[in-house]
Order: structure tokens, then sequence, then C-alpha cells
């Protein structure tokens, strides 16, 4: 038997980032603990040598009471999986690439 890892996410109810800024008018303090948000699920993601390489608005969630969530993993790596395709270039919006990602490459 083999075993492949896979991923399973809850259902988030929220707006991405972009829609959600275009109807709040948001302080300083809330626009960092967004980021703050965002820059926690990250430091996860690469504590596990994963890169999600497709951080971008479209890609985190906002729900009602103000928490981000980075969601889209679909181009995400995991150091230690199985290569199961090979495509270049590696999936994601490339106006969004982080340098680790095109480093992990």
């Amino acid at each position: 038997m083999r075993i492949r890892p896979y991923l399973v996410m809850e259902w988030v109810e929220g707006l991405p980032l972009y829609e959600w800024s275009t109807r709040h008018a948001l302080t300083s303090r809330q626009a960092l603990r967004l980021l703050a948000h965002v820059a926690r699920a990250l430091e996860a993601t690469h504590a596990v040598e994963g890169v999600h390489r497709d951080v971008k608005g479209d890609n985190i969630r906002v729900r009602a009471d103000g928490t981000a969530l980075l969601m889209d993993f679909g181009s995400s790596n995991y150091r230690q999986a199985q290569t199961l395709t090979h495509q270049h270039p590696p999936p994601g919006t490339p106006e969004h690439q982080s340098p680790e990602s095109q480093r992990f490459q």
C-alpha cells in the first residue's frame, strides 16, 4: 500500500482580502493584524517544509470577525512529497511568486 499525503481544509465563510478591503476602511492596526494572521500561516507552512507558491489577496479570506486565513494550497509544494507531475514554470500567479518559491524550484 502506498501512502500519499493530502490536505483537507474546512469551508471558510468570508470574502477575499481585495473585496473585503474595498468594503472596510482599515486602520493601520487592523491591517497589521491581518498581515500577522497571514504571516503566522506562512510560518506554519514553512515549518513543515511547505511553500504556498501563490500568496495574493484573492487567496486570503477574511471572516466576519476580521480573522484572515490563507487559502488555496492547490499550487503549494511540500519538500518531502513525491513528485507526481512535472510542469514548468511552477504553478501559481507569476507576479505573486515569492523568492522562496522560485528558489525551491
